[in-house]
């Protein structure tokens, strides 16, 4: 979400903004020179604030289009997954289970896809590395 305080920040700086030249504009031919600089100063400085608060919602809306595209990334790849006996595999553009499977454990509770490892002590199993889960060793093949 936007941060709202970012934008009353430059809301309120191009209000004064906006006040201090509105003041040079109506002043008096008899304005002192020191006043008129010292009005000029408060302008540039209401302005540069309202510039560095657009900046940080320029910055902050860069961060969310990034953060959205890798959710997106993630959906997409959510969508590629189907659960065949303990474990999640890809799946093919004709629909079928391929590849290396993943854990059922980390991909369900963690939304991580990790792909299961051979067990050293069974020939028949596999177990995840992330969080130990052991599954029956099968893969499928197109």
């Amino acid at each position: 979400m936007i941060d709202l305080t970012a934008i009353n920040a430059i809301t309120t700086s191009v209000t004064a903004a906006i006040d201090i030249a509105k003041a040079i504009k109506d002043a008096d031919v008899s304005l002192e020179k020191a006043e008129l600089k010292m009005r000029v100063a408060e302008l540039l400085g209401a302005l540069a604030d309202a510039k560095i608060a657009s900046a940080e919602i320029v910055d902050s809306l860069h961060q969310k289009e990034i953060e959205i595209e890798h959710l997106r990334e993630k959906l997409r790849f959510k969508e590629k997954l189907v659960r065949v006996g303990e474990a999640y595999f890809e799946i093919d553009n004709s629909g079928k289970a391929t590849g290396d499977p993943y854990c059922s454990n980390c991909w369900e509770t963690k939304a991580m896809a990790v792909h299961l490892q051979a067990a050293t002590t069974h020939a028949s199993k596999t177990v995840c590395p992330s969080c130990g889960a052991a599954h029956m060793s099968h893969r499928v093949r197109p």
